[in-house]
């Protein structure tokens, strides 16, 4: 019975590491046959898989000629479920093979346990020396590129191929109450915290970039809110509501000013009970003012934010 040893790598690297290599060599001494096989991601290029499967596949036949040491190359589709993901790469190999083969797998140490425990067929080696190789070459991704001309090639055709980039942002509409005169009836007034940051003219919302360890969008509007008009200390959550949906925009901010990328801000209102002395400009805002709708109207407001002034105008 032929056996199979198969090596399940990301190979997201500029060359094959000499590591990689050795271990190569190493299989097929003990294998009638080897494979690479490739996982193919359905997202688009990311900083962990900026390869696609082409590339890689090339990348490993300029190497790996037909000879003494020719090895297969497969394609394995990434799957949501991890039972399938097993059945995907057991499916891509056994495709090569018509007669009954023994396989082994060589992969990283989370693959290997997802693999057993979810009804993985093949021999998984004790020793697993892959695991180890696949840390250098995280490693070896994280390393500073040599900046030649292939490099920066490949870098402009990297970003012109991905799908254009909409960033997600918040901004907020921070509003109180304020009592003007007490006589009764008291006369009151809404007013709204806007902001100003380092070399703009005109007032701003409030806001920023939705981060991926903000579990949702009113996780954002929170840390964002105590970064930039919180005091040091103010828990957003002991002075603002829970966060009300206004509506969304696509922004033109100048800094993606002739890309295809672009910001979608989120707009939120929120109610303040705090006191003035726990109001603070923080992160890249230098200065904020309670105003109101007309009041900010005149003295300006950034081009930007219009849409969200006249949306929280309608609310």
């Amino acid at each position: 019975m032929k056996t199979i040893g198969v090596f399940f790598a990301p190979f997201q690297v500029s060359s094959i590491p000499e590591a990689h290599r050795n271990l190569l060599a190493e299989m097929h001494q003990h294998f009638t046959d080897v494979v690479i096989a490739l996982l193919v991601r359905r997202v688009t290029p990311t900083k962990n898989a900026p390869l696609d499967y082409a590339a890689r596949e090339l990348m490993i036949r300029q190497y790996y000629v037909p000879g003494s040491h020719y090895v297969y190359v497969v394609p394995v589709v990434d799957k949501k479920y991890p039972e399938d993901q097993v059945k995907a790469l057991e499916s891509a190999v056994m495709a090569l093979f018509s007669e009954p083969v023994h396989v082994s797998l060589y992969a990283d140490a989370d693959f290997t346990k997802l693999y057993k425990e979810n009804g993985g067929k093949w021999f998984t080696p004790k020793n697993n020396v892959a695991a180890i190789l696949l840390g250098h070459e995280a490693d070896e991704r994280g390393k500073r590129p040599v900046l030649s001309q292939d490099y920066r090639s490949g870098v402009i055709c990297g970003m012109r191929n991905q799908f254009p980039i909409s960033w997600p942002t918040i901004d907020m509409a921070i509003r109180r109450v304020v009592v003007i005169d007490r006589e009764a009836p008291p006369h009151t007034e809404v007013r709204f915290l806007f902001g100003k940051k380092p070399g703009e003219k005109n007032w701003r919302f409030a806001g920023g970039f939705k981060d991926r360890g903000d579990l949702n969008f009113e996780a954002a509007v929170y840390r964002e809110g105590g970064e930039e008009v919180l005091q040091k200390g103010v828990k957003p959550g002991d002075v603002f509501d829970y966060p009300q949906y206004i509506c969304s925009r696509n922004v033109n901010d100048w800094r993606y000013r002739g890309e295809i990328d672009g910001i979608t801000t989120l707009f939120f209102l929120l109610n303040f009970h705090g006191t003035d002395d726990q109001i603070k400009a923080g992160d890249d805002l230098c200065d904020t003012a309670w105003l109101t709708i007309a009041e900010v109207r005149k003295q300006g407001i950034e081009g930007e934010h219009c849409y969200l002034l006249d949306a929280l105008a309608r609310t």
